[in-house]
């Protein structure tokens, strides 16, 4: 070998060794960088007539595997999309709470057929009924509270969709910038491995928030796909479209509804939070709601304040009740006071089957006391008594219900949802006895009687057919028998998703191991390289210092 050669030799290995020392280096330098790979040095022999002539660097990277890449984004997705379902069910759970730890649906219930239980045994007492009515106004606020914790995690869901909308946008446009970076550092001959670091890491961001496939073009450039095929991100990233708060939920690219291409992720979970499971839960309590409320109208319906009040207002409009009916009423008029209270003064028995309106009812009631009119802003049935109160008696029906039942009439509560359910009654008008009789100057109401409260109390307690609701099935339990089984339905999907959230994390991080013990920066190894690398450079370096003074040498004694 001659001197030149040596020399020529001993530069080619100082070069590389300088860039081998400078990815070590770097390498170590961004070991705890998030997403960061390390990087090797790729080297060639260079050859001159067949011989070795020292040594240059090919390639700064490394080889990653992806589908390990592809099954981290998958389990990434997964443990987003549960652990976001997780935290509203939790939520919801919080406000609603459970039959373990108490909550105040049971609670509220439980309290109003105890006050219930209590104006019974006391005789229908003004205290006892004031704290009657004070219970089920405070059932009515807890189904209210209850449906407005459903609402409030629902508008949740749909600001959370917005904001993932407006992040995956983001991310999209980032990678899309990547794309060509990484095109044109390509090109030049330089190392992208950084940049593909980076586009890693963003794909991973993107799978956190929906589920996706990825594919690398020969340049590195990535191409994002969701479900379906939908493309995300192809020679330029797309645009993703939602409205917060608005009537309409879909989100659109180009004015195409893709919704049920976006799915896993948080994105996934919160569309189908919004769209099904939180819709569940509030159709659940809207069943519990007007199932109880028609079931404890049914009974009260049948019953009369005592003494009972001049005027009835249906809480129903006539055009709603289904007229005519089937069967007669008993329209009474009752002393509301004196020796004679509770004595009927007058006593009409009307056949419904003639009664289509207001009017008609009025026409059948001629020669009572009682007048009924139709209220001109509301529709409602008006029944006034000119003296004594108004009391109906019979089992005259419209449709499947009651007359009195089917117009509303000494309607406990009223709302067609948990959301606007309303008491209609104080103590002084809560329907407490049955009427006895329907004689002109016999009594029909007895003083202490509670006979309809007793009536009311027993629905609440036997067997109601509930229909079924959400992801309540149809099933016959008492009241406080379908809020548990409602509590209980909740708590069981919440525990299960936790679980689920829990596997699918502990998948994700056994994977993101696997990566990092194979593509991740092992300082120590790093630094036993670096050790051994700045050893072989002083090492070339001597050898060309040697090879320079040889040839110094071999100069000076040519002279």
């Amino acid at each position: 070998m001659s001197i030149s050669t040596m020399i020529h030799t001993a530069r080619t290995g100082l070069l590389t060794t300088q860039t081998q020392i400078a990815v070590t280096t770097n390498n170590l330098t961004n070991a705890k960088t998030e997403g960061y790979t390390v990087k090797t040095v790729s080297t060639a022999t260079l050859m001159a007539q067949g011989r070795g002539a020292g040594v240059t660097v090919v390639g700064i990277g490394n080889t990653i595997n992806e589908a390990l890449s592809a099954k981290i984004r998958k389990a990434t997705s997964a443990t987003a999309a549960e652990e976001t379902k997780a935290n509203y069910l939790q939520t919801v759970l919080t406000s609603l709470g459970t039959t373990k730890d108490g909550s105040a649906l049971e609670s509220s219930m439980t309290a109003l057929m105890d006050a219930i239980n209590t104006a019974v045994y006391d005789g229908a007492g003004a205290d006892a009924l004031l704290s009657t009515t004070e219970s089920l106004e405070t059932w009515t606020t807890t189904l209210r509270d209850s449906s407005n914790a459903v609402r409030a995690a629902s508008n949740s869901a749909d600001d959370a969709i917005g904001e993932s909308i407006e992040q995956i946008n983001d991310i999209l446009q980032n990678l899309d910038k990547l794309n060509d970076k990484i095109t044109l550092t390509t090109a030049s001959g330089k190392s992208a491995a950084d940049l593909i670091d980076t586009q890693r890491t963003l794909l991973k961001d993107l799978s956190a928030l929906v589920d996706i496939t990825a594919f690398s073009t020969n340049t590195g450039e990535i191409r994002v796909y969701a479900s379906n095929g939908q493309q995300l991100l192809t020679s330029s990233a797309m645009t993703l479209e939602y409205t917060t708060g608005g009537t309409n939920t879909s989100i659109t690219l180009n004015g195409k509804d893709i919704t049920s291409n976006l799915k896993g992720g948080t994105l996934g979970s919160l569309i189908s939070l919004r769209q099904e499971t939180l819709p569940d839960i509030q159709a659940g309590l809207d069943n519990l709601a007007t199932t109880l409320a028609d079931t404890i109208n049914a009974k009260a319906s049948l019953a009369s304040a005592s003494p009972p009040p001049s005027t009835l207002t249906s809480a129903n409009t006539i055009a709603s009740a289904g007229l005519p009916g089937t069967g007669t009423i008993t329209f009474m008029t009752v002393s509301q006071s004196g020796t004679t209270e509770g004595n009927v003064l007058t006593s009409v028995s009307v056949n419904l089957s003639t009664i289509t309106s207001a009017a008609d009812l009025n026409t059948a009631l001629a020669g009572s006391n009682i007048t009924a009119t139709e209220d001109a802003t509301t529709g409602h049935l008006v029944l006034s008594a000119s003296s004594g109160g108004v009391v109906l008696s019979g089992d005259g029906t419209v449709g499947t219900k009651g007359f009195a039942h089917a117009l509303g009439i000494n309607t406990l509560v009223s709302g067609t949802n948990a959301a606007d359910m309303k008491v209609l009654v104080d103590e002084t008008t809560f329907p407490t006895a049955l009427p006895a009789s329907t004689t002109v100057g016999e009594k029909t109401l007895i003083t202490g009687d509670t006979s309809g409260l007793q009536k009311i109390w027993g629905a609440l307690d036997d067997d109601i057919s509930f229909s079924a609701a959400g992801t309540l099935p149809a099933a016959s339990k008492s009241a406080v028998g379908r809020i548990a089984a409602l509590l209980d339905d909740l708590a069981d999907r919440t525990e299960a998703t936790q679980e689920a959230a829990s596997l699918s994390a502990a998948t994700r991080d056994s994977l993101a191991t696997t990566f990092d013990n194979a593509y991740g920066v092992n300082t120590e190894e790093e630094q036993t390289k670096l050790v051994s690398l700045e050893q072989s450079y002083k090492a070339i370096a001597q050898i060309m210092t040697t090879a320079q003074d040889m040839f110094d040498s071999l100069l000076s004694m040519m002279k």
